[in-house]
């Protein structure tokens, strides 16, 4: 444990020297000055090569075997921090896990040159190695024994321009805080060149606690231009149970922001943020975050740090790199006791596509976020935007006034939530309060009083119609935003976004039944998705599959039962069309490996799911179904959602164990059998 945190001492130091910058080094118990993470690229130096004869590393499901060829040592300030392969050699990794088995062929076979082959316990992936750079702690790595030969610099050299284009977090990210905040676990990174492809392994006991294949794919048409993406190969647990709520390193439990947004040149976004640690003493936390934003001609807006400061006003050490954030308090800070962190951010971020009249913070990382299970946190916010702009933010309007040139408004919202978003733009708003709800309607550019009049009637319809079986509307308003765009809608919380075919008569025509559903649906997710939230991606039919199922009642109630008859349909076609290529919460892996990928993960998130949920239905009956609804609701209130909790509930509520349907149906790759208990046994 000592050498591992000398290690890190030594490689922070190192990494001054890397980056020409002039930074004491500090004690080991002191905190580390990390003004020398000024760049990603930590190591450039390559040391002396040594004969390399069936030379093997092998950790977690992962091996990499030399058979003929050299390494050398990665250098960094005459301190080993990993290791350089090059010649012939094969990396093997064995994938163990059935749930992810379909997927995996899938994504292999389409994003790799690699045949995946089955084992008795399930599938092997390898390949022909050329080259290779592993990041991990020295007693991972065999000895390096014989006379040394003249360092590979130029090999080397190519290996790291090429995976330098790897939009990851950067590597030394999580090398620093499991050397820093948690020695013992195992960490490996590895960069493998293998028969064309272009691979990362990472053994994470740190952060996610899985280990993870990835390949790099350039992606056509994504930003930022010239990056390699990572596409998911496969992912195994390490010590915990993909089927539990994956609980965090810590929680982001309040955020209060500020921002300031002129009609040109830079904003300026000033938050505050409250940080709980939940499982150990922890000084470095990392967080996503955007690097940049991109305009209608695929420019980048850089996202600038100017300061991270503690509540004392004192500077913290960061570094911001490919949407990764990692922060280094003076000392760690212990289990349950918050902490607030505060970031002045600046830049000309708050893009108006394609000239619009408006601009928006998206669902995303527009401020520093953890992961998704982290993400637990109250708002207050205040916006100031120059007139004639309006700002639009969810929570509960605390004031809305002119200041000179601004328009500024204040909310807050005080249940924990995910997914906050604010936009800006010349908006007409409309709004009711009846009942303790106020609704508003901001009509995008000119005003449009009649489809004002409709979509606030449509949706206060729904939310009286969703309210007596999943309970009290859940936020004390409702934003309801058209978006200059035709054919999708999103909901944060107490907001929805809807393209404006809901906001102009003749598309509205056209578009009548989708707009009803697609109302009903981001309706819905104020329950689905707020109330009950999601903890990972590979929950997140609790979000997409129970709000497209619930929308379906509102879909028969407005529009009667043929209506519905064709939206089931449709889910069972749609859904026949990629079951065999994933199961429902690895779906997320598709997006990515082709043009119809983005398809195929709907077809499972949103429409095989509701077909699950239609079965279950089905089985149990209206009565016991709705109950199921209404007592996951309360059961799990402003808290996080997980399938196993479903199997627990309705077990109590039929007396039967759903577990073989979930997991032949949900996590598996059947489609749902006409009547459950008959077809699989139970």
């Amino acid at each position: 444990m000592n050498s591992r945190r000398n290690t890190a001492t030594f490689f922070i130091c190192a990494l001054a020297i890397l980056t020409g910058q002039g930074v004491v080094c500090l004690a080991q118990d002191q905190a580390p000055d990390l003004g020398s993470l000024l760049t990603d690229s930590a190591s450039k130096m390559v040391g002396a090569s040594y004969p390399a004869h069936e030379v093997e590393l092998q950790i977690g499901h992962f091996m990499l075997r030399i058979s003929d060829g050299t390494v050398s040592p990665v250098l960094a300030g005459g301190r080993t921090v990993g290791y350089y392969f090059e010649g012939e050699g094969i990396f093997n990794y064995n994938s163990v896990d059935r749930a992810e088995e379909a997927v995996l062929n899938t994504v292999v076979k389409s994003a790799t040159g690699m045949k995946p082959a089955s084992i008795d316990r399930g599938v092997r992936l390898s390949s022909a190695v050329e080259r290779a750079v592993v990041w991990a702690d020295p007693d991972l790595m065999p000895p390096m024994e014989g006379e040394p030969g003249p360092a590979p610099q130029e090999g080397f050299n190519a290996h790291q321009k090429l995976f330098s284009r790897a939009w990851m977090s950067p590597p030394f990210h999580l090398y620093l805080q499991h050397l820093i905040d948690n020695p013992n676990a195992d960490y490996a990174y590895v960069e493998i060149f293998a028969g064309g492809d272009r691979l990362v392994y990472m053994y994470d006991a740190v952060e996610n606690r899985s280990e993870r294949l990835y390949a790099l794919r350039d992606i056509p048409f994504s930003l930022p231009h010239g990056a390699l993406f990572p596409i998911t190969l496969s992912e195994q647990m390490i010590e915990r149970d993909r089927r539990a709520f994956p609980h965090p390193n810590y929680l982001l439990t309040d955020v209060t922001y500020a921002l300031d947004a002129p009609m040109k040149g830079n904003a300026r976004l000033g938050i505050t943020e409250t940080i709980v640690p939940q499982l150990a003493p922890q000084r470095i936390y990392r967080f996503d975050l955007f690097s940049a934003f991109y305009d209608s001609k695929a420019s980048a807006r850089p996202v600038h740090i100017k300061s991270v400061l503690d509540e004392d006003g004192k500077d913290i050490p960061f570094h911001h790199a490919k949407d990764s954030l990692i922060v280094v308090l003076p000392e760690a800070a212990a289990v349950g006791e918050p902490f607030k962190l505060k970031f002045a951010i600046e830049g000309d971020f708050l893009v108006r596509s394609d000239g619009d009249s408006c601009w928006m913070l998206p669902v995303g990382p527009w401020f520093p976020m953890p992961e998704l299970n982290g993400q637990y946190y109250t708002v207050h916010s205040t916006i100031r935007v120059e007139k004639p702009f309006i700002a639009i933010a969810p929570g509960k309007t605390l004031s809305r006034v002119e200041d000179g040139d601004y328009n500024v408004v204040v909310n807050q919202i005080d249940k924990p939530v995910q997914f906050i978003c604010a936009v800006g733009g010349k908006y007409g708003i409309r709004e009711e309060t009846k009942d303790g709800l106020t609704i508003r309607v901001a009509s995008y550019g000119m005003r449009n009083k009649r489809a004002e009049e409709t979509n606030l009637n449509l949706a206060r319809k729904l939310i009286k119609f969703y309210e007596p079986w999943l309970g009290p509307f859940p936020f004390d308003e409702f934003n309801i935003i058209e978006i200059n765009e035709l054919g999708w809608g999103q909901a944060p919380p107490g907001t929805m976004f809807i393209t404006r075919e809901a906001f102009t008569p003749l598309l509205a025509q056209v578009w009548s039944q989708g707009v009803n559903h697609r109302f009903a649906h981001e309706i819905a997710h104020q329950y689905w998705g707020h109330v009950v939230k999601m903890g990972s991606y590979e929950e997140q039919w609790i979000t997409e599959s129970f709000a497209e199922y619930s929308s379906l009642f509102a879909v028969r109630q407005l529009r009667g039962e043929p209506a519905c008859e064709k939206i089931k349909e449709n889910w069972k076609t749609n859904a026949a069309l990629s079951n065999e290529k994933s199961s429902i919460p690895l779906s997320g892996r598709l997006l990515g490996i082709g043009k119809k990928s983005a398809f195929d993960r709907r077809n499972l998130v949103y429409f095989k799911g509701a077909v699950v949920l239609q079965a279950l239905h089905e089985e149990i009956g209206d009565k016991l179904f709705v109950s199921f609804l209404r007592n996951y609701q309360i059961g799990l209130e402003w808290r996080f959602g997980t399938t196993r909790d479903m199997i627990t509930l309705l077990q109590k509520l039929t007396g039967k164990d759903f577990t073989p349907y979930f997991e032949d149906c949900f996590w598996g790759t059947k489609m749902p059998p006409k009547r459950i208990f008959k077809e699989t046994g139970s």
